[in-house]
Order: structure tokens, then sequence, then C-alpha cells
């Protein structure tokens, strides 16, 4: 992929900083735009940029655009990174005056490469937690800056915010940065709609984009030649503890397989425990694959905020993992019967409890993915109240 230079043709819109990584997850945030757009405006073309700061799986950027004809992907989100000595200075107590004046250089460095960016009747920005941090800060707000100006029309997904980020810089320049978007801004848990109104930002708190992906989209038959009986662990986390919890529940006769929905973060550990335990290990192109395994399941296991919604959109009973505040939030909010706070804590009377409420479960799962949906969850239809 390379950096986009051509003129862009009329009724279409952009998508900067689409994770291509690999992260299934992100591919659903992804697709769940698309549907949105296409939905509210048929006929516009959509153009995708890729975040500039994270590779780009090839082979699930091509299972994708597989599902996805049309959608064009012509290149990666501008991006110049700071030099030698800048970096020097953000490692230190000037961080806070220097790294606004390295995202006000940035947006000046990216103007002229941005130009095209004007004849979009809309630029939106992927949701996630993508505002955070020196290197993402410097990109997505310098490219927020440099956009705005030349086009008025910027919107964003409902993403999350880091508390930590209210210390990177001075009082009222966040606010300045989050107002560039078009208002109001929706977020997707209350801490983030907690920092957006300390920032006096005008924001809404609704939901993650992807509950809005509609059940035909999730269609499709359960993966072939799976054990119906199996439980799919789908957990990140450190392989001292996942291995701990495997073995005992292996030793009970548990029928326990694993699947990553990121193999970038899982791979080695997934790979060793398989070994190790002589298990299957999956590792879907898509995330419509990802429901296919789920339905071809009895239970997962998973403390990924997607593996939770791709869950709930496979029909599959969930057993939260809450070690991750996304996680967390997901089983409290949907008032699950039953979740657990570590990976360890995961037993086979638990496991089987689970399966006996099945019928709970799932209603809990069903209610609370109607509600999100009833919740603000896109800039173009964020059903306000």
């Amino acid at each position: 992929m390379s950096h986009p230079s051509s003129a862009i043709s009329t009724h279409r819109v952009a998508i900067l900083f689409a994770n291509l990584k690999g992260n299934l997850g992100d591919f659903a945030i992804l697709q769940a735009m698309i549907h949105q757009i296409k939905s509210a405006c048929p006929a516009t073309g959509i153009d995708v940029f890729a975040h500039p700061l994270v590779p780009i799986d090839a082979l699930r950027l091509e299972a994708f655009q597989r599902y996805n004809e049309g959608v064009r992907f012509p290149g990666v989100s501008y991006y110049k990174p700071p030099g030698f000595f800048e970096r020097l200075l953000l490692s230190t107590f000037l961080r806070r005056w220097i790294q606004p004046r390295m995202i006000e250089s940035f947006a000046s460095q990216a103007e002229a490469s941005m130009a095209s960016f004007a004849a979009y009747e809309a630029v939106y920005f992927a949701g996630g937690d993508q505002w955070s941090g020196k290197d993402l800060g410097h990109a997505m707000f310098g490219t927020l800056v440099a956009v705005q100006r030349i086009n008025p029309h910027v919107f964003c997904f409902p993403f999350s915010l880091k508390k930590s980020m209210t210390g990177l810089y001075p009082s009222g320049l966040l606010s300045s940065y989050f107002a560039r978007l078009r208002q109001p801004v929706i977020v997707r848990d209350s801490l983030t709609k907690g920092i957006m109104d300390d920032l006096g930002v005008t924001c809404v708190q609704g939901a993650d984009c992807v509950f809005s992906l509609p059940d035909n989209l999730a269609e499709g038959e359960a993966a072939e030649g799976r054990d119906p009986e199996r439980v799919l662990f789908v957990v990140k986390g450190q392989e001292a503890n996942l291995a701990a919890a495997m073995e005992k529940l292996l030793e009970q006769s548990v029928r326990i397989e694993l699947l990553s929905t990121c193999p970038q973060e899982d791979d080695r550990i997934f790979q060793s425990l398989a070994a190790r335990f002589s298990i299957p290990y999956h590792t879907p192109a898509t995330w419509q694959e990802v429901i296919a395994e789920f339905r071809a399941s009895s239970l997962i296991v998973t403390n990924r905020l997607h593996g939770l919604i791709l869950g709930s959109l496979a029909r599959v009973p969930l057993l939260p993992v809450t070690d991750r505040k996304k996680s967390l939030a997901f089983a409290l909010d949907a008032a699950m019967p039953h979740h657990v706070p570590a990976v360890t804590d995961v037993t086979r009377e638990l496991l089987q409890k689970t399966l006996i409420d099945k019928d709970q479960v799932l209603r809990q799962m069903r209610t609370y993915q109607e509600l999100c949906r009833s919740q603000p969850n896109s800039p173009i239809n964020p059903n306000l109240p």
C-alpha cells in the first residue's frame, strides 16, 4: 500500500486509521463502519486508509476484501515519526509542552500530502483505543488537525480513552483537539464519558459499533468437523496462567481448544500451549469465520471485548474472564449470570453451571446486544436521544 496522491472522485468518503494488523475485532469494527455508511448512502464510495503505526496482515486484509467488493484501500495514513532529539525531549518533564508543538508541526507537514482529503464528502476516524500515547497522539491528533483544516466534515466512530492521556497535554489542549470532530462525539464507555465531560467536550455515551452489525451479516453455517462439546478458549494472557488453568481442566476431561482473534498477539503462547497439551489451535482469517467456529462450540471463555461481542452475534454461551476493563464492563452491563476475575478461576463446575444456565446466559447476551443496538453507536445513524 502506498500513500494517497491522486485526486478523489465525488461522492466518496474516507476512513482513516483502520487497524489492519490482523486483529479480527478491528476488522469487525471496520465492517460495522462500512455497513453504517452503505446503509445511509448506498451510492457513496469508501476509501480505507490503514493505520501507519501497525503492520498490515495481507492475508486477512485480502479475506476481508472478498466480503467488501468496491471498497478501496488506496494507502496508509500519512505519518512522519518524531526525530531522535524530539524523542529525547518527550522523555523529560518538557513533554507536556513539546508534544503539542510536535503535533502542530506534524499537521503543517501533513497538509500538502492530505490535500486530496478536501474532496471527500466526509472523513471518519476509526474507533478504538487509539488516541493515547506518544506516537499515537502524534499521529492521530496531527492528522485530525491537518484534515479538519481542509475538510470540516470530520467524524469519529465510538472510541475509548485511557485516563493517563490527560496528563500528557496542557489543560484545554485535548479539548481543542476533540472539538475538531463533529459534535456530539460518541464514546463507548463511562470512563471515557467522564474524561470527555471533564474536558468540556460535548459527547454522549454509546456502544461499540460492532453491536450494530445486523444478524444477517453474521448468519452462516457452523464450522464443519468440530467437536460440538468443545470449550473454546479465546483468552489473552500470560502463558503460565493459561497453562495452569488449562492443565487443571484437561485433567478433569474438559474438551478445550484454542482460538485467536489476533495471532500477532497470541500466536507464540497459543502455539506453545497447543503443542504442550496436544489440543487444536484455530486462527480464523475473518470475523465471519470466528462466528462459524463459535457456533461449532458449546461455550466460549474469553476476556477479549470483541470475542464477547462476536459471541453474542453467534448466539453461543459466554463465560467472560474479567481481568480486562472492557470484559468486566461487558459482564456487569450485560448482567451475565457467570463470570470470573481471572482465567485461573475457571473451573469444571463453573463451566457446567454456565451450560446448565444456557438459556439465561443467552437471554442476557441478547438483551444486552439489543440495548447496545439502541444506543448511539455511529456518527451516521447515532440514535441520539
